[in-house]
């Protein structure tokens, strides 16, 4: 029974994220060291999801992230980071 109601919640939310948002999906990045990587995986989810920000917004760390992102063109999926860093 509860594998069922997982599983129900789980396809509500896989809805929701396939839904076409309201307005503008803004990406605001804060900054403190070892946020860097959360940040880099919350992107890689959200791409995944199939939802690319209009805005994105950093400062610090976030603002180096925010760079990158806004500032590289979106890659195929089966591009991924080789964990050096470079793609």
């Amino acid at each position: 029974m509860a594998g069922e109601a997982a599983a129900t919640r789980s396809g509500q939310v896989d809805a929701a994220l396939r839904a076409p948002l309201p307005g503008q999906a803004v990406l605001v990045l804060q900054g403190g060291g070892a946020l860097g990587a959360y940040q880099a995986g919350v992107y890689e989810a959200l791409h995944e999801a199939g939802i690319e920000p209009d805005w994105v917004i950093g400062t610090s760390i976030g603002a180096i992230n925010g760079a990158i992102i806004a500032g590289n063109p979106r890659m195929p999926a089966s591009i991924r980071c080789n964990g050096s860093g470079a793609v």
